[in-house]
């Protein structure tokens, strides 16, 4: 019998319990050894349902395979570095850090190690992220583009730790919240047309607040030899938006959810709509909960054969450090002004 993996988990709140969690109990190659939370009770309740240890303190937890590290980001360094002395391997949830050279150290410290940081960007593992990005990549979306990324609601995430009320001057709040993820995947498909990052210019970044902000307007654009366009980033913890993606080309558009979506429309600029039919190998992929449990597949599949595969894909630490660079340029831009209507400023063209 194949030896199963050790897992230590770090944070015990509600991304592990309503997602991780069920993730890794499913997964017959990895067995849950330690929970790891400053909060005993909370600790030992989830210690209780998995067999595991609990401990107050990443210093006092013994070796494992595999480190999850879901405590709120400010602490999130103080807990690698120590597990990667350990010998652990690490997914870490996002954002990965709160700046690139933050970021770029982690890596390196990995390196050094000789193991391996994983990044909990789930939503790559999306079914209709899939269908966006293979449609960027086949040519059939095309130059010049307009894409927009818009999430927006009322908070109500169940947080357990109150670090998202805290004025820490180095969380941008929504920005590296929803941010993390929204510019992840503008980055990855800017990464599908051949685009250098480093040549998208920020032509704005407005924002409510600061340090931690609530609602946030961003404006890009990019023209190099390969491709041309623009793009917007709209994102809000007050505001109902539209809660959509749009990639747009004349005379189509391809238009989903930047949230978790079985499905995408091609809408033509006659009016007629297409939907896009779910590729039959991601015909599984039905909920949050598929992507949770593929991205875990994914990190156990790495570290037990020291490599990634289409079939169980990860997302190592050094696939995201260009989009937190270029995160990192865009809060460089952040301007404190009114919100009174820039949300509405021209979303009737999607």
């Amino acid at each position: 019998m194949k030896k199963k993996l050790k897992v230590s988990i770090v944070g015990a709140g509600a991304i592990v319990t309503q997602y991780h969690l069920p993730a890794i109990l499913e997964n017959e190659e990895s067995v849950v050894t330690s929970i790891v939370d400053k909060n005993e009770n909370r600790a030992k309740q989830i210690a209780e349902q998995t067999g595991a240890r609990y401990f107050t303190s990443v210093e006092d937890v013994p070796g494992a395979d595999i480190c999850l590290v879901a405590t709120p980001p400010a602490v999130r360094e103080a807990v690698i570095i120590p597990a990667l002395k350990k010998g652990m391997n690490v997914l870490c949830e996002k954002p990965f850090a709160y700046n690139y050279a933050i970021a770029q150290g982690l890596a390196k410290a990995a390196k050094e190690a000789g193991k391996k940081i994983f990044v909990a960007q789930s939503r790559r593992f999306f079914p209709n992220i899939h269908i966006v990005r293979s449609m960027l990549q086949s040519g059939v979306i095309h130059s010049p583009l307009k894409i927009a990324l818009i999430e927006g609601g009322a908070f109500n995430w169940p947080a357990v730790s109150n670090h998202l009320a805290s004025e820490n001057t180095s969380d941008r709040g929504i920005i590296h919240d929803v941010g993390s993820h929204l510019v992840d995947l503008l980055a990855l498909f800017l990464s599908d047309l051949n685009v250098d990052l480093t040549e998208v210019k920020i032509e704005q970044c407005t924002v409510d607040r600061l340090p931690s902000v609530n609602n946030c307007k961003v404006k890009l654009q990019w023209n190099t030899a390969i491709s041309q366009g623009t793009a917007v980033i709209q994102m809000s913890r007050t505001i109902t938006l539209l809660n959509k993606l749009v990639v747009h080309n004349p005379p189509m558009s391809l238009i989903t959810r930047p949230l978790f979506d079985k499905s995408v429309r091609m809408k033509l600029s006659n009016g007629e709509e297409l939907m896009i039919p779910l590729p039959e190998k991601l015909q599984y992929m039905q909920s949050l909960s598929d992507a949770f449990s593929r991205q875990w597949a994914g990190v156990v599949h790495s570290i037990s054969n020291e490599f990634n595969s289409d079939e169980y894909p990860s997302i190592e630490s050094h696939t995201v450090l260009p989009a937190i660079q270029l995160l990192d340029r865009i809060i460089q831009y952040c301007q404190v002004e009114s919100l009174d209507e820039y949300f509405l400023e021209g979303m009737e063209k999607w």
